[in-house]
C-alpha cells in the first residue's frame, strides 16, 4: 500500500509520562483542544496558535481516561454556549462536568463505581443528562441540572464492568 499522510502537529506532554485522552470538536469550528495526561492534568490547546491556552491540575484525584466534549445532536442546535461544557473520568470514581471558560469542575457525580477499568460517559443529544457505565455491571443516569443526584441506577444483569455507553 502506497498510503501516505502528513503530520499536521504533535502534542506532547512535559510534565506527564503519557496522554491518556483527548477530545477535538468536529461538529462546529472549535480551535481548542483537550488532553489529560497519567499526571491528572487537563492541558488545552489552541490548534490555530499550536501550542498551550492553560491547564488544570489535579483535575481528578487518580488519572483521567476518559474525555469528550458535549458534541450536540444531529437534529438540531445547541446554544453555542454548550459547546463549551466537556466531561472527564478518572479511576477515581468521579465524573466531572466542566466548563472551557471556568477552571473548576462544574458538577461532580459520583454514584457509579470506577476504580480499576476505564468507562465510559455519554451526554444526552438534549443535554439534560449524563449515562456513566460502572463496575459494579450497571449504568447510572445523572441529572445534570443537579449536583451530585442521579436519576436512575441500571440494572445489574449485565456480566461483568460496563466499559462504554451511548445515547
Amino acid at each position: 500500500s502506497k498510503v501516505r499522510y502528513k503530520e499536521a502537529q504533535k502534542y506532547i506532554l512535559t510534565d506527564a509520562q503519557t496522554i491518556t485522552a483527548a477530545d477535538f470538536h468536529n461538529k462546529i469550528k472549535s480551535h481548542i483542544g483537550i488532553i489529560a495526561g497519567s499526571n491528572k492534568t487537563i492541558h488545552f490547546y489552541d490548534v490555530n496558535m499550536d501550542e498551550e491556552v492553560f491547564a488544570i491540575k489535579e483535575s481528578h484525584a487518580r488519572t483521567v481516561h476518559t474525555i469528550k466534549y458535549f458534541q450536540g445532536s444531529e437534529y438540531g442546535e445547541a446554544h453555542n454556549n454548550m459547546y463549551n461544557i466537556f466531561g472527564s473520568s478518572a479511576l477515581d470514581s468521579t465524573l466531572k462536568i466542566w466548563d472551557i471558560r471556568m477552571q473548576t469542575a462544574a458538577r461532580t457525580y459520583s454514584n457509579h463505581v470506577n476504580r480499576m477499568f476505564p468507562v465510559g460517559f455519554a451526554f444526552s443529544p438534549c443535554f439534560r443528562y449524563v449515562i456513566s457505565g460502572s463496575e459494579d455491571r450497571s449504568f447510572v443516569v445523572y441529572d445534570l441540572r443537579c449536583d451530585g443526584k442521579y436519576l436512575e441506577k441500571g440494572p445489574s444483569e449485565h456480566p461483568d464492568t460496563v466499559t462504554d455507553v451511548s445515547y
